[in-house]
């Protein structure tokens, strides 16, 4: 099957043949995935809309509702969002302040605090995922089993080689 150009594809292609060395499909790639994510971002954003949760806390709720007891450290939300601390501190104050999450000190370290999804988070959480459900399944309703496999299994090659963790 075959898709339309992307709209960068023709200023990557000048840069092309400005710079012959240029990595034009690497480029183009790179430009793709960044669509992907926003394109993914916004319909998820979307789903949400209705809970008034944007992307950022869905994905400290989402963390934190898959985690042991429905408790992680800030730093954990961190380093598994990608968000810088200042912003995990500000998103998690607006959950804080809506009920969703408490914070508390560590028993075995209480210079460290606990961050843990309330009742009513949970709540929240399981009214709003039927509607991210239905946008994640849309998203890859046009691949087969074997194109979502094959797009997995490409993806986490390409993180293997820029994703740290």
């Amino acid at each position: 099957m075959s898709y339309p150009p992307h709209s960068s594809e023709p200023r990557i292609a000048a840069i092309s043949q400005r710079h012959p060395s240029f990595p034009s499909k690497a480029a183009l790639l790179s430009r793709l995935l960044r669509e992907a994510y926003h394109g993914l971002r916004d319909e998820i954003g979307a789903a949400l809309a209705e809970w008034n949760v944007n992307y950022a806390e869905y994905s400290v709720l989402m963390m934190m509702y898959g985690s042991e007891q429905h408790t992680v450290l800030p730093s954990q939300l961190a380093e598994a969002s990608g968000e810088k601390a200042a912003n995990v501190t500000r998103l998690t104050n607006g959950l804080v302040a809506r009920g969703w999450i408490e914070r508390a000190a560590a028993t075995e370290d209480r210079r460290q605090v606990l961050l843990t999804l309330t009742a009513k988070g949970r709540a929240a959480v399981k009214a709003f995922l039927p509607a991210v459900s239905a946008a994640l399944q849309q998203q890859t309703a046009d691949f087969s089993a074997k194109e979502a496999e094959q797009f997995e299994l490409l993806l986490r090659k390409f993180l293997a080689r820029t994703d740290p963790h």
